[in-house]
């Protein structure tokens, strides 16, 4: 992995970090894999990849979430 912690951090603290990638990573996997296993067809499949695609664009990181409709920002507070 091409983590990168500062010195400041604690070496529990960046392990704990890794884990939650890795276990979210695997989460997102396994997601794939059971559409990719119920779908008919694979253009089926892969339409199931374009919502988690564009789910890191529904957050804070880019857009002040004042700008944000309702349902977008109650999702990207929380």
């Amino acid at each position: 992995m091409a983590l990168r912690f500062s010195g400041d951090t604690a070496l529990l603290t960046g392990r704990a970090m890794r884990h939650v990638t890795v276990v979210f990573t695997l989460a997102l996997t396994w997601l794939a894999v059971v559409a990719g296993l119920t779908a008919k067809t694979p253009d089926g499949a892969g339409a199931f990849s374009y919502p988690l695609v564009f789910l890191p664009f529904i957050s804070s990181t880019f857009v002040p979430t004042d700008t944000m409709p309702a349902p977008v920002r109650a999702f990207a507070d929380n």
